[in-house]
C-alpha cells in the first residue's frame, strides 16, 4: 500500500509540474463549420406557407459552395434568402435539383462568418407536428470534396 500511495504521489507530481500547452497563432475558436441555429417560423396559415430558418457559422476555411439536401415530405421553397448575421445579403448562384439546393457563392464566404437562410414559402405533405431534418454540406475554397457540416432539426406544430 505504501508503494501504491508513493507511486501516485509521484505521478501527480510529474503530472502538475508540466506546463499546459497553448495555443499561440490561431485566431479561431474552432475550425470546423457549424450548425448554429435551425426553426420554423410559421405564418398565418401555419404551416402551409412557414419558413424555415438555419444559420451556420463557417469554420477557418472560406467555403465557396454549400449543398441542403431537402427532407421528404417538402416542397422546394419558393424563395430562399442568404444574408450575413448582420443582414447583409450574400450573392449567391442559387441551384434546385431533385431535392437538393445548391448554392455557389460570388465571392468566397470568410472564415468565421455567420450566414443566415431563410427558406420561404415552406409547404409540406402533411398537417402533423414533426421534426424537419436538413442535411448540410459544402466546399470551402481550394477543395474538391464536398465536406458534411451536419444536420438542422426543425420543428413544426399544428
Amino acid at each position: 500500500m505504501k508503494n501504491y500511495l508513493l507511486a501516485v504521489a509521484m505521478n501527480l507530481a510529474l503530472v502538475s509540474s508540466v506546463s499546459p500547452a497553448r495555443a499561440t497563432g490561431s485566431h479561431c475558436v474552432t475550425c470546423s463549420t457549424q450548425i448554429v441555429h435551425s426553426k420554423a417560423h410559421l405564418t398565418i396559415f401555419r404551416m402551409l406557407n412557414a419558413s424555415h430558418h438555419i444559420e451556420l457559422k463557417i469554420g477557418c476555411s472560406a467555403l465557396s459552395q454549400l449543398e441542403i439536401d431537402v427532407p421528404e415530405g417538402i416542397d422546394i421553397p419558393q424563395r430562399i434568402e442568404i444574408t450575413e448575421r448582420s443582414g447583409q445579403k450574400v450573392n449567391a448562384t442559387v441551384s434546385v435539383s431533385d431535392k437538393k439546393i445548391m448554392m455557389t457563392f460570388a465571392q468566397p464566404v470568410p472564415p468565421q462568418t455567420t450566414l443566415s437562410f431563410l427558406l420561404k414559402g415552406i409547404k409540406t405533405s402533411d398537417y402533423v407536428d414533426r421534426t424537419w431534418f436538413y442535411t448540410l454540406s459544402g466546399r470551402n475554397v481550394g477543395t474538391s470534396t464536398y465536406i458534411p457540416f451536419g444536420i438542422a432539426q426543425i420543428q413544426s406544430y399544428k
